[in-house]
């Protein structure tokens, strides 16, 4: 889960909507289950700490649907398992495609 406030310039006021954004937010993580290499469970969890990480996003209004793409930047962090022993790192960032729709109008904005 991310709570991740983002600033969006549009660069127009058209149908056509081009815009691009940043973000700065905090990344909660959940605990995880530790498996060996050939998938079986070992019975151990694993934690990692919760991080802060940044967005960058780009993408397209067309009207009221907006199309876009954002990569979720977050440093790498120690996996924990619950003696305190660190067993190893993951990568928590990752590249999202989004699909959405603008409930309500864009009131002032004409076309001419």
């Amino acid at each position: 889960m991310s709570f991740v406030p983002t600033f969006d310039y549009y660069f127009n006021e058209s149908y056509y909507r081009p815009y691009a954004g940043i973000g700065l937010g905090y990344y909660i993580f959940n605990n995880i289950d530790v498996s060996d290499q050939n998938g079986s469970s070992n019975g151990l969890e694993g934690s990692v700490n919760n991080q802060l990480g940044f967005l960058v996003r780009g993408g397209l209004e067309l009207g009221n649907t907006r199309l876009g793409l954002e990569y979720n930047f977050i440093t790498k962090a120690d996996i924990e398992i619950p003696n305190g022993e660190i067993i190893g790192t993951v990568d928590n960032s990752y590249l999202g495609l989004s699909f959405g729709f603008v409930i309500g109008g864009r009131e002032g904005t004409q076309e001419l």
